[in-house]
């Protein structure tokens, strides 16, 4: 049997080599903002800097007027887009819209998008929208603690008004690690 795994050996110590790395390193490597097509435009998404607010109003009057700019749409624009199915494991089946319309509900939160004949446009008027937004801060929760105790539901199933459920009553602490909805690459996409 030995003295422990057979892989302890082989990666507990010694560097291990990555392959990965020779690309990055030697300017090699090929990235979806390298990738070039005739007519392609560039999307630029304007994300919330509150955590939890009402969207009072969005100006896009600037940005639609740059030179560059294609389109700029809003929550408004995509009425006629349906929700789009998300699991979340600790929730269960969510729909959520593309845009934010009437409220935001976490720092980085997409309410605008932007596209433009480049990049760099799409960002500059992406910044003009976000400067004529105006957002109504409302209160936050920052831990389960300051959360709303409601006794009507829980995660497991519906309670009666004493708190009681099928399996009776149940105390829980949740520690959950901080989470970011935002992608790390999440520039890729083809219409």
């Amino acid at each position: 049997m030995g003295d422990g795994p057979a892989y302890a050996a082989r990666h507990v110590g010694p560097s291990v080599p990555r392959r990965e790395d020779r690309g990055p390193l030697t300017g090699r490597s090929r990235y979806i903002a390298d990738v070039k097509i005739a007519g392609m435009g560039e999307v630029a998404f304007v994300r919330s800097t509150e955590a939890h607010a009402r969207i009072d109003s969005i100006d896009t009057s600037d940005a639609v007027a740059t030179d560059g700019v294609i389109a700029v749409f809003t929550a408004q624009d995509l009425t006629e887009v349906d929700a789009f199915p998300d699991y979340i494991g600790y929730i269960g089946s969510v729909r959520q819209r593309p845009l934010a319309h009437d409220r935001v509900r976490y720092v980085g939160a997409p309410y605008a998008a932007v596209v433009a004949v480049d990049r760099y446009v799409a960002e500059d008027a992406a910044a003009l929208v976000a400067a004529g937004t105006a957002f109504e801060p409302l209160p936050t929760v920052a831990n389960l603690d300051q959360a709303p105790h409601r006794a009507d539901h829980d995660r497991f199933g519906a309670r009666d008004a004493r708190g009681e459920g099928a399996g009776g009553p149940s105390r829980h602490r949740w520690r959950l690690r901080r989470q970011d909805p935002l992608l790390s690459r999440g520039r890729g996409g083809c219409l």
